[in-house]
Formats: C-alpha cells, structure tokens, sequence
C-alpha cells in the first residue's frame, strides 16, 4: 500500500509525531502514520466550519490530542473499552488505530462530532470502532467494558456515577487528568478507590498530566 501524499503532514512534524510515539512505547507502522496524517488532515478541514476543538494548529493537534491521547497505551490492559465523551476523537480513536484488535465505542452527545467519527471511521477504514450518540448517563448496552476511558469529565465522581453500570467485574476507570485534587478524589462513590495514580510525561506538552486507575473496593 503505497502512501497517499496529498494528506501527508510535513516532515518536521511528521517527525515529532513519530519520535513522539516512539518516548510514549508505541511504534508506528506505515499504513497507521498515514491514517493519523489523514486523520489531522479531516480533523482540521472540518473544525474550520464545525468548529470541533479549539486546537487547529497541526503541530498542536499533535502534542495536546494525538500524543496525550497514545499516553494511556500501557494501561489498557482489557480488549473492549468505551471512550466516554470522546468528543472528535480522543483519545478513543487514535487508541483504536494503535490496537486494532481492541474493541473500541465512542460515546458522545453530540451531533456534529459523531458525523465527524462517522466520515472518519470510513474515510480511514477502521473496523474496530463503534460511535454512538448520547448521553453518557442515559446511554444503556448489554455490553460491558474492561476499561471506561474518559479525558473530558470535570470530576471523577460524576465519571463513575454516571458510567457505572457499563463496567464489568474487575474493569477500571481510567480518568486522564490535569491536576489531581485530593477534595475532588475524596468524592468517589465509597464502593470504588483508586488504585494507581500515574505521572504522565507527554512529549512536547509542557502540562500536567496523570490517569488515574479506579476500581471497585473488592
């Protein structure tokens, strides 16, 4: 499969975005470097009329999205996980295109963000993913998850409130957060606790970072 070069990203972030991944313990192949470049390609063309995220910069898309969203690679243990307000993407998508023998749902309210994921999962032929527009607390499935994967919620406890029901035995939460607030941790429904606390260092993003395990007090 030869590369498409008309969506490819230009050499100097191309190669930050591969040496990035590279610190991050994730290796790319060809044929996925091609769909993240096509993937930032659609991400930016879109957002100048839909207005997805407030990052447009590609080099940024890079650095605050694409690298923060491949942080979580090592933690994710289990074979089916939902992305719970996934917004355009993250970090569900560019954790599918890593692991594409995971099932992934990307779960978001809104619509011009799921039409988006829709063009996107054909555009990029990605078959390991599932998008479903609605509200996280009213969303109801048979299915349940190994991991319920979250950068968007405003707190842990709303996280595992209103997600609860879609985790399965022994699942955890992984919650992708900024600053961590002991106050904020101390609000955790008193059946759950967290397990492990992570320091995350994403290339190039001078933030914090951290992904907090949650499971269920056993």
């Amino acid at each position: 499969m030869q590369p498409d070069r008309s969506y490819q990203l230009n050499k100097k972030i191309l190669d930050l975005f591969t040496s990035g991944s590279e610190e991050l313990g994730v290796d790319l192949s060809d044929i996925q470097i091609q769909k993240f470049s096509k993937f930032v390609f659609y991400l930016r063309k879109w957002n100048k009329i839909h207005n997805l995220t407030a990052i447009s910069d590609a080099q940024e898309i890079i650095t605050n999205h694409l690298l923060d969203s491949l942080s979580v690679n090592k933690y994710l243990n289990g074979e089916k996980i939902i992305d719970v307000g996934t917004g355009p993407g993250f970090p569900g998508l560019p954790l599918a295109l890593i692991f594409p023998k995971k099932a992934f749902v990307l779960l978001d309210s809104s619509q011009k963000k799921t039409i988006f994921l829709n063009q996107i999962k054909t555009h990029l032929s990605i078959e390991n993913i599932r998008i479903i527009k609605a509200r996280v607390e009213s969303y109801q499935t048979e299915d349940r998850f190994d991991h319920i994967i979250s950068r968007a919620f405003s707190s842990v406890e709303k996280m595992v409130n209103f997600t609860q029901h879609l985790l399965r035995e022994n699942g955890s939460f992984l919650a992708m957060k900024g600053h961590i607030s002991e106050s904020e941790l101390s609000q955790l429904p008193k059946q759950y606790k967290v397990t492990n606390k992570h320091k995350v260092i994403v290339p190039m993003l001078n933030k914090n970072r951290h992904i907090l395990e949650i499971k269920l007090k056993k």
